[in-house]
């Protein structure tokens, strides 16, 4: 699609579909690790997709591991893997159907998530998916900001919380600035790294204080699967934000979903390694529901792991805030009649600065907020896509069809029930 407008029109698009369409020379077709002429490779895309599912999630999987079991908690992340690459094919499939149906032209406030919403329930469906959107990002940039101030305040004593909100705040700001996120490779690379740096710091730490052992009844517990599924379900999230690394990856109609399958694939076999060590370190002590929590307090482990997953945190902003960075600046643009790229960073601005403000004046926003994210994400992530499929398609869909995609949207909402409840429990417990 051309980007640019002619005479005195705005040059940037008006419609952008959830991701920044940018000009392609702007890239090197010769790095073929970063980028492909037209768009991602497919290393970056797979890259980006397995910076999604590591964040502060991969702290609570040894606890899952705990009380499933090792196989169990395999199984459980197998399953739940399988589920959002599922739900992802749906809303691809989806895009395709409705692609036909849209002007790319039209001055839009809807990314592609929201025109899935649209044409499937109508004015109402899209209303309520954009809230979501909004509530679950805005919700979770929030919490990155009282994740920081709360852990660093633990490993550089001597500076009050709002201090450490203060100094993330501008980098907050320059990584949600640039426009495409083919540059989000190298961030995500350095993010995983950081992932690993904490979590063999947890293991080195058990390594020298415990031996590996592995009883015989913490193999399978079939008791804590439940729990273990919504203990995974929080750690994976990747359909609320799969369009705009869709839209970016060259060859997508054929390569996105192999690389899809691939990359949660990865993740699933480090997550129940994660499993298997905890387990093995720390099942004779106890597994904490935080790794963070197996360590001294004070020690240089627990420091080590809390500046690590600090920093995967901060490099997590892009992502996260980049589908609800366009969603709010275009309908921004079209309430005030202009999509004028100053307007776009403003916005951009704004939004952190408000998630930073939250982070501030609201510092137990983060229980909240888990409790709303364990609704929403389920609802966003299967839910909606199954929903959306059977709307669109049901004309065409055979009577297994129905069948499975009724015991998605079942299984969806019990998890939605399930998860929120144990947040509830949680949250209540650590107050007593």
């Amino acid at each position: 699609m051309d980007s640019t407008r002619s005479g005195s029109e705005d040059t940037r698009p008006l419609l952008v579909s959830q991701g920044s369409l940018v000009s392609e020379d702007r890239y090197s077709s010769e790095n073929i690790l970063l980028y492909k002429s037209g768009g991602s490779g497919q290393i970056a895309t797979s890259v980006n997709l397995i910076k999604i599912g590591l964040g502060t999630g991969v702290l609570t999987l040894g606890f899952g591991a705990h009380v499933a079991g090792v196989v169990g908690c395999a199984a459980i992340l197998a399953l739940v893997a399988t589920l959002n690459v599922w739900s992802i094919y749906l809303l691809v499939q989806c895009e395709k159907t409705i692609a036909p149906r849209l002007n790319p032209h039209e001055r839009n406030p809807r990314g592609k998530y929201s025109q899935i919403a649209y044409e499937a329930f109508g004015n109402y469906g899209v209303w309520l998916t954009d809230f979501f959107v909004v509530l679950t990002l805005m919700g979770a940039a929030t919490a990155y900001f009282v994740f920081v101030e709360t852990t660093m305040v633990h490993v550089v004593p001597g500076y009050p919380a709002w201090f450490w909100v203060m100094v993330s705040y501008p980098v907050c700001i320059l990584l949600v600035l640039p426009d495409d996120l083919r540059y989000l490779a190298p961030v995500s690379i350095v993010a995983i790294f950081s992932t690993v740096i904490g979590m063999c710091a947890v293991f080195a730490y058990g390594a020298t204080q415990q031996t590996f052992q592995i009883p015989e009844d913490a193999w399978f517990r079939p008791k804590g699967l439940p729990q273990c599924f919504g203990l995974c379900v929080y750690t994976f999230g990747h359909p609320v934000i799969i369009f705009p690394i869709y839209d970016q990856m060259k060859d997508r109609t054929t390569k996105f979903m192999p690389t899809v399958s691939v990359s949660l694939s990865m993740l699933v076999v480090c997550f129940a390694f994660v499993g298997l060590l905890s387990v093995g370190f720390f099942e004779s002590v106890g597994v904490m529901q935080n790794s963070i929590a197996q360590l001294p307090s004070g020690s240089v482990a627990s420091k080590i792991v809390q500046t690590a997953m600090s920093i995967v945190i901060l490099l997590s902003y892009p992502l996260t805030m980049f589908v609800v960075n366009k969603m709010v600046f275009q309908y921004v643009s079209v309430w005030v009649g202009t999509a004028d790229p100053k307007l776009d960073y403003f916005v951009r601005i704004v939004l952190v600065s408000v998630a930073a403000t939250g982070a501030l004046i609201f510092p137990h926003l983060a229980d909240v907020v888990t409790i709303l994210g364990c609704f929403t994400i389920t609802y966003l992530c299967f839910v909606n896509p199954m929903g959306f499929y059977y709307t669109l398609h049901k004309d065409t869909l055979s009577g297994i069809q129905k069948a499975l995609l009724g015991f998605g949207g079942v299984l969806g909402l019990c998890t939605i029930l399930y998860t929120t409840h144990s947040a509830v429990v949680a949250m209540l417990n650590r107050k007593v």
